[in-house]
This record gives C-alpha cells, structure tokens and sequence, in this order.
C-alpha cells in the first residue's frame, strides 16, 4: 500500500502535464503521430488512475476492518 499514494502521484503530474500540453494549440500543429501517441498516453493514464483509486479504496477498506478485528 505504500507504494500505491507515490504511483497514483506520478500518474497525475504526467496527467496534469499532457493535459496542459494538449491544450496547447500550437501542440497540433505537429505531426499526427505524436498528437496520437500523446492523445492515447492521456487514455492509458486515466484507467490507470481508476483502477489505482479503486485499489487505494479496496486496501483502505481492509485496512478498516483490519483495525476494528484489532479493538475487539
């Protein structure tokens, strides 16, 4: 679990920068390729987010029962 909050950290720096680099019109006037390639990192980045936030969720939750298992 320690790993995951500094996995889920990279992922939305890279997100916060590919989604300003996309905003970017300038950015289109480049070749087709690498507004693709950029396009589908950005996809890529956000299902891993899902599945890192429902996974933080799940150990989180375990964590829980875990500690109350501990009171009684």
């Amino acid at each position: 679990m320690e790993a995951l909050p500094k996995r889920i950290e990279l992922l939305e720096a890279e997100q916060t920068k590919l989604t300003e680099t996309l905003a970017d019109p300038a950015f289109f006037k480049k070749a087709g390729a690498e507004v693709a390639e950029a396009t589908g990192r950005l996809h890529e980045i956000e299902a891993e987010l899902v599945t890192a936030y429902a996974r933080w969720t799940e150990l989180e939750g375990s964590e829980c029962r875990g500690e109350r298992a501990l009171r009684r």
